[in-house]
Parts: C-alpha cells; structure tokens; sequence
C-alpha cells in the first residue's frame, strides 16, 4: 500500500535540488517525530503527546496520502481517554505506515536523483 503522495510532491513545482533538500528533511522529521510520539506515551505526557500528535498530521499530510492522515486523525479522537495501552497499539502501527512512508520518499528520491 502506498503511503506517499507523488501528485502533491509534483504539484510543489520544485527544483531537483530543492525538492531532494525538502525530501530529506521530510524524512529526517517522520523518524524523529515518530520516536517522540512513542517516548511521550512511555511516559504519560498527554498534552505534550497531543500536541506532537497534531504537529506530526500536518507535517505528514504535506506529501501523505489522505489515508495516512486520516489515520492519525483517529488516533487523535481515540486519545482523547489517553488508554496508554490501547494508544501504544495504534502508535506502533502508525509507526510500520511511517517507516513505509519513509521508505517509498527513499524510492522516490532515488528516482528524481
């Protein structure tokens, strides 16, 4: 299943350069927003959990497709209790759609390069 959004990354006008530049940075953050999400629920911080939450939509959405945000949208709603083991659930699959995001962003470079 394809989680990334060729048509939006197109759409974006960019050149090679740029593009390469924006991607790379698109990866770095996933990885690194991804890590926080799960340190965060580790260690019960819901607002902070919530607002990283919301902060990781948006950057995702920019080159997601809308099922990807979609599905943090719902982990969204279902925080809302903050059932740190029903979470955990949806943050480690979150977790498998981003590596997968991540890696099809990869292939995508290595095409545009």
């Amino acid at each position: 299943m394809s989680e990334l959004d060729v048509e939006r990354i197109e759409e974006f006008g960019f050149s090679s350069p740029q593009l390469v530049d924006l991607l790379v940075n698109y990866q770095k953050n996933i990885t690194s927003d991804c890590d926080d999400l799960m340190r965060l629920l580790q260690e019960d911080s819901r607002e902070v959990f919530m607002a990283r939450l919301h902060a990781f939509k948006g950057m995702v959405s920019l080159f997601a497709k809308p099922s990807l945000v979609q599905s943090i949208a719902q982990i969204e709603r279902d925080a809302q209790s903050f059932n740190s083991s029903f979470l955990m659930e949806h943050v480690l699959a979150l977790q498998v759609k981003s590596e997968r995001l991540k890696a099809q962003v990869q292939a995508y470079l290595l095409q545009i390069q």
